[in-house]
């Protein structure tokens, strides 16, 4: 796993547990707090999907260039081996 993805999931599991313990010691009602928690664990869900999707994309992105990479050294290669 990358720094950068390793930076994020503690980030995420701070920021929950940050959230839950805020709202299980606040002094409300059981079914405020069962509200409260299951809209932080939603909003939390989308958060975490949309961090997911944008770490999905960089590692494609670093994917396909590096490949792209290879694909041409492997061509370079070609050419001089033809040319001997």
């Amino acid at each position: 796993m990358s720094n950068t993805g390793k930076q994020l999931g503690i980030f995420l599991l701070g920021a929950t547990a940050g959230a839950l313990m805020g709202i299980l010691l606040a002094p409300d009602k059981g079914s405020k707090t069962r509200d409260k928690l299951l809209k932080t664990s939603s909003d939390m869900k989308h958060k975490f999907e949309e961090e997911l999707e944008d770490l999905k994309k960089g590692y494609n992105k670093t994917v396909d260039k590096n490949l792209e990479q290879v694909k041409e050294g492997v061509d370079s290669m070609k050419k001089r081996l033809s040319v001997k």
